[in-house]
């Protein structure tokens, strides 16, 4: 505990009770996962969400013999869990370039590789092949890069690292990205590009995914900061934006892909909210009602 008197500061050890020992111990800090194991699950996840949707269609009708056809659609919600894969990876990007004293600049960044990485995006769907969000990946990658690069040598901000996780975080966004696309209307070859863009469904894309990526270490920013409460916030933000999504994919026709996504989501939802209220719990020091708020004549 630190007390301040008459412009001194004073450090005071407070022996925590055995109520607070015992709470604390309930759920230890998990081992920081390195960068590289989370971009290697964030890409491995995304392309597999992107990949599925499209492919297990066929592969059920071949083995059926062709009497079962199941419509993409059904299967948008792995689109789904794979947008939120590259949203942890993007995410993890934002808190490791912003450790560097960024401020303001946290969400500045995470809008700053949205932005580009949704020009690509559009770019990549427009292709209406699979192999979109290969050449999309690689365009995010360079063209991130390039910017941290700029930033930089031109601007002269010299973090370190700045390329790399600039490379990532555009790359991880236009992965959500695209996987967002497909979760809302089933496959690549099937995205009504013109209804995306004049129904409004980019801006809420856009805003929706860049959120996800810098919120959880914007809102978690500060000396008590664990990796794995900021991590968990990102999950649940992103199984959110899912949500969101499911909701939205009814334009695509169909009612079986939004209802599943749409569960899958709840229950992806009040899955990492509980873990996410367990870390708040063992990193605060003590929980208190706030109550309701005061009556005007109470005032």
């Amino acid at each position: 505990m630190v007390l301040m008197s008459f412009g001194t500061v004073q450090t005071v050890q407070v022996a925590p009770s055995e109520k607070d020992s015992k709470k604390t111990k309930k759920i230890p800090p998990k081992k920081i996962s390195s960068q590289k194991t989370v971009a290697l699950l964030g890409i491995l996840g995304a392309f597999a969400g992107i990949i599925l949707p499209a492919v297990l269609p066929r592969i059920i009708l071949e083995i059926t013999g062709g009497n079962t056809y199941i419509p993409p659609v059904a299967f948008s919600f792995l689109a789904g869990i794979g947008m939120v894969c590259a949203l942890v990876w993007a995410a993890g990007a934002v808190r490791r370039v912003a450790k560097y004293g960024l401020g303001t600049g946290v969400p500045s960044i995470g809008m700053y590789g949205a932005g580009m990485s949704m020009i690509i995006a559009l770019f990549a769907l427009s292709l209406h092949t699979l192999w979109g969000a290969v050449i999309g990946f690689v365009l995010a990658a360079v063209t991130g890069w390039t910017g941290g690069w700029l930033v930089n040598h031109v601007i002269g901000m010299k973090i370190p690292a700045m390329e790399t996780r600039m490379a990532e975080i555009t790359a991880g966004s236009m992965l959500a990205f695209y996987a967002s696309f497909i979760l809302i209307f089933g496959s690549a070859e099937t995205i009504d590009m013109l209804n995306y863009l004049t129904g409004g469904i980019i801006a809420l894309g856009f805003i929706g995914c860049a959120l996800v990526i810098f919120h959880s270490y914007n809102a978690g920013l500060g000396p008590d900061e664990m990796p794995d409460r900021t991590r968990m916030l990102t999950i649940l933000d992103g199984f959110m934006l899912m949500l969101v999504f499911g909701i939205v994919s009814f334009m695509s026709k169909s009612l079986t892909g939004p209802l599943v996504t749409i569960f899958m989501s709840i229950v992806f939802i009040g899955m990492s909210y509980h873990q996410y209220w367990a870390y708040v719990k063992r990193d605060a020091y003590s929980i208190k009602e706030a109550g309701l708020l005061p009556a005007e004549e109470e005032l």
